[in-house]
């Protein structure tokens, strides 16, 4: 029972990431912080709710296999990955802020940094 919830998730989350992908388009996103030169700012699809659904999909397709893989090592290395994430994500933001203004201020308010109605 517990593995077909971890897999449910593992399932979900990648749909997420793939729709983020979809709608931010390919040559949209950056790896690193920075906002590409040219970059278009999105606000819809998984976007309209919240505002790093790349990072959640994969936070959560990870925390299953932490979760399913009870091994403190592995624990060790998914904290690492979700601390850098969240770390990235003040980074990016910054940069956002920068380039959109207001636009991506007011994007803040009306939507959640990872998990909608929590964070």
């Amino acid at each position: 029972m517990a593995a077909g919830i971890l897999l449910l998730v593992q399932i979900f989350s990648a749909i997420l990431i793939l729709w983020s992908v979809w709608i931010m388009k390919i040559g949209n996103f950056n790896v690193e912080p920075e906002v590409k030169t040219g970059a278009n700012f999105v606000d819809s699809g998984p976007y309209a709710i919240i505002r790093n659904p790349m990072y959640t999909g994969l936070i959560f397709f990870f925390g299953a296999s932490v979760i399913d893989a009870q091994d403190i090592i592995i624990l060790t290395v998914y904290l690492i990955l979700v601390l850098v994430l969240l770390l990235k994500i003040r980074l990016e933001e910054r940069f956002l802020k920068k380039r959109f203004g207001e636009t991506y201020l007011a994007y803040m308010k009306k939507t959640y940094r990872l998990i909608p109605y929590l964070v």
